[in-house]
């Protein structure tokens, strides 16, 4: 089994044996000690490592919307499984309607949640289509032309169309909402999944001296005397250098993987024959 992790807790409890009087956070405690660890994690995972998970989700058909894993903080593909077994991505398409109606009750006043926001029924989806023959909106000068009486698209405007699908984020209610008859039942998403949710989250060797730097640093910034401002930001510009070094160290790309890009460009360039 290899050896390349450090496992959280063992993390925390080292660190809590490790100090010395020397040190300007000898007296804080365990339970301070994993916080400030915790804190430091949370911001090293968006950086210097990143943990990528990747699952299959069902589609709800009556909503054409899927929901996002607790575990989720961005995603890195969003896709389709293929006859081929690859993952054929689909497209982001920011004019996609989201929007739903404000529920309201019989006296017509907004229906609230439990934190005072307004509620709102599903998205719509069903929309009447405009009558192509109007020309007084201002949209068709630039969607579309007019030539004898007869409507077309702008050359260069538009064009390409996923037959995968197409998709949407919904931060307001944590989903991804889907082009509407869209051709799936499952998606597959590739994504930054957050470790500090599991049990005992596990710290990259690469990033085990940020860890220590880092853990320092967030527990003596908010101490008062007899800790300085100096010492303070001497801790910060520590963490943010070992923090850099582990992300050159953990993203570094082999021999073999520079060769391959290299080649790969070779390969797709034109060629002019004579």
């Amino acid at each position: 089994m290899a050896r390349n992790i450090l496992l959280f807790n063992d993390f925390v409890n080292d660190y809590h044996l490790g100090r010395t009087e020397e040190d300007l956070d000898k007296y804080t405690n365990e339970q301070q000690v994993r916080v400030a660890a915790m804190r430091t994690f949370r911001d090293l995972q968006l950086d210097s490592f990143r943990t990528i998970s990747t699952i299959r989700l069902p589609v709800n058909t009556s909503l054409w919307t899927v929901e996002l894993p607790s575990d989720y903080v961005r995603y890195t593909k969003i896709g389709v499984l293929g006859d081929d077994c690859t993952v054929h991505t689909i497209t982001l398409d920011t004019s996609m309607n989201i929007s739903g109606d404000i529920l309201l009750d019989n006296d017509d006043n907004e229906l609230l949640d439990v934190n005072g926001f307004p509620l709102s029924s599903a998205r719509i989806t069903s929309c009447s289509s405009t009558d192509t023959n109007e020309v007084d909106n201002a949209g068709y000068l630039f969607s579309n032309y007019n030539y004898n009486g007869y409507y077309g698209r702008l050359f260069g405007y538009g064009g390409g169309n996923n037959i995968n699908g197409y998709y949407r984020f919904n931060t307001e209610e944590n989903r991804i909402d889907l082009s509407i008859n869209f051709p799936h039942t499952e998606i597959i998403l590739e994504y930054i999944s957050d470790q500090s949710l599991s049990d005992d989250p596990k710290i990259p060797v690469e990033c085990e001296k940020a860890m220590y730097s880092g853990t320092y640093y967030f527990l003596i910034n908010r101490m008062g005397n007899p800790v300085g401002q100096g010492d303070k930001e001497q801790a910060r510009r520590e963490y943010l250098n070992d923090k850099r070094m582990a992300k050159s160290r953990r993203l570094q790309p082999t021999k073999n993987e520079i060769v391959s890009s290299i080649y790969k460009q070779y390969t797709l360039a034109p060629r002019i024959t004579s």
